[in-house]
C-alpha cells in the first residue's frame, strides 16, 4: 500500500526564512550562522536551490537581495528551476517579518528534523524485517536515531 501522506514540512516558514534573507542581512545572519540553516532543510526542491545559492552567496560576501540572487542563477542555470525572477519577488513580500526569523528557522529545522526521523524509522524497519538478530536490531536503531 502506498504512503500518500505528506512528509513534515513549514512551507510557510521556509517562505518567510528565504524572504527574510532577501530583505535583510541581520535575518540572512540569523538563518545562516546562529541557527545554522542548511539546504536540505527546506522541504520544496526550489526552495532548497535558492537558499543553496543564498548560503554560498553569503559565505562568499556577496550581497544577498533578490535582483543578486536571480543574476547568481541566472548564470548558473537555475533560476527557471527556482521559479524565476518573479518567484523571487513573491518571496520577498510574502514574508510578514523579518524580526520573526528565529521561530521560521525553528519551524524549519524542526520539520527537516521529522523528516529525518521519518527515514530513520524505514530503516529500522527494514532492519527488523531483514531478520537480524535483536542485538544487531537495536544497535542498528540507536545508530539511526542518534544520526537524527
Amino acid at each position: 500500500m502506498a504512503d500518500d501522506r505528506i512528509p513534515p514540512s513549514a512551507p510557510e516558514a521556509e517562505i518567510a526564512v528565504i524572504g527574510a534573507a532577501l530583505i535583510s542581512s541581520t535575518a540572512l545572519t540569523l538563518a545562516v550562522d546562529e541557527h545554522r540553516i542548511q539546504a536540505s532543510y527546506f522541504y520544496a526542491m526550489k526552495h532548497q536551490l535558492i537558499w543553496a545559492t543564498i548560503q554560498t552567496m553569503h559565505a562568499t560576501g556577496v550581497a544577498v537581495d533578490p535582483v543578486t540572487v536571480g543574476e547568481v542563477l541566472r548564470v548558473e542555470g537555475g533560476l527557471d528551476e527556482a521559479g524565476g525572477m518573479a518567484y523571487l519577488l513573491e518571496l520577498m513580500n510574502a514574508t510578514p517579518s523579518t524580526s520573526n526569523i528565529e521561530h521560521y528557522a525553528k519551524a524549519i529545522r524542526e520539520a527537516a528534523m521529522l523528516r529525518r526521523l521519518r527515514g530513520a524509522s524505514a530503516d529500522i524497519a527494514n532492519t527488523v524485517y531483514s531478520r537480524s538478530s535483536l542485538e544487531v536490531a537495536l544497535d542498528s536503531a540507536e545508530a539511526a536515531v542518534i544520526n537524527v
